[in-house]
């Protein structure tokens, strides 16, 4: 089934999350999973690592195990 919906910038039929994933074997929720654990990944970047420059730039040459 096509959907009559149309993108114009691209000039190509619109398809939904669903379609696309299940041409690779996928669900929907895999697509909404995967921008879940993004987000999650980039607001622990985002508190983990200015920490992280700070203690190193506070303590003369940190290792990782110092880090922890």
């Amino acid at each position: 089934m096509v959907s009559s919906r149309r993108n114009d910038a691209l000039d190509v039929p619109a398809r939904g999350v669903g379609t696309l994933y299940g041409l690779f074997g996928k669900i929907r929720n895999a697509f909404y999973d995967d921008q879940r654990r993004a987000m999650a990944q980039a607001l622990l970047d985002g508190l983990v690592l200015p920490l992280v420059a700070d203690i190193r730039e506070n303590i003369p040459r940190p290792s990782t195990r110092k880090l922890h």
